[in-house]
């Protein structure tokens, strides 16, 4: 994940064991660009562990350009976020939205239009929460029908979603450009089953 240069050197804060329950923490790289392996017994320097606190199974995470980061655990059916004060909130059960287990996966933060999109796989949705209005909930912008057990997704250009239509072996790309809850269009298609170029095996990220 790229962090935005102004929360480069935010330091989030480490209190107790993040993320022990299920051997899952979600982990900022250093300045330096220092990699390694991150474990709930396993301390590395060049890392800050962000408090989301129990995470069972980490799926997804992404960074706001105000630094907040967001993250999904697809165990208990969580999106989280966490700013760069350090105060994490359970984010779409305090909206009022309740995602079933197993669905959140990739996440998305479109700062241009102030939304959070998020890859429900199992229910082969793609959902959004409008971050300008607190309480405003999820709504699906893409139902089941569409999509094949999607698992991540990104903003492009032109108010494009780009979006790994795993079980479609395709990349399938929908225009967000409407203003309210609505079902998003279905804008093009890359892909499709095969091995040779051009083509697509149950694709994973995009």
């Amino acid at each position: 994940v790229e962090v935005p240069a102004e929360a480069r050197e935010a330091r989030f804060p480490v209190a107790g064991r993040p993320g022990t329950l299920g051997r899952f923490a979600v982990a900022a790289i250093g300045p330096d660009g220092a990699a390694g392996a991150v474990s709930d017994d396993l301390r590395i320097p060049d890392y800050d562990l962000i408090p989301f606190g129990h995470m069972v199974r980490a799926a997804g995470v992404a960074v706001g350009a105000d630094g907040t980061v967001y993250a999904t655990e697809n165990h208990e059916g969580l999106v989280l976020s966490v700013g760069v004060d350090g105060r994490v909130t359970n984010f779409l059960p305090e909206y009022g939205v309740q995602v079933d287990s197993g669905d959140p996966y990739g996440l998305a933060v479109d700062d241009a239009r102030g939304r959070l999109y998020v890859a429900l796989g199992s229910s082969s949705r793609i959902g959004v929460v409008d971050l300008r209005r607190e309480g405003s909930g999820l709504w699906h912008a893409v139902h089941g029908g569409t999509l094949n057990h999607p698992e991540r997704l990104a903003v492009g250009p032109g108010e494009r979603l780009f979006v790994a239509d795993t079980g479609n072996h395709r990349v399938a790309v929908f225009d967000t450009a409407q203003d309210g809850p609505g079902q998003f269009p279905l804008a093009a298609t890359i892909g499709g089953e095969g091995t040779e170029p051009g083509r697509f095996r149950e694709p994973k990220d995009v």
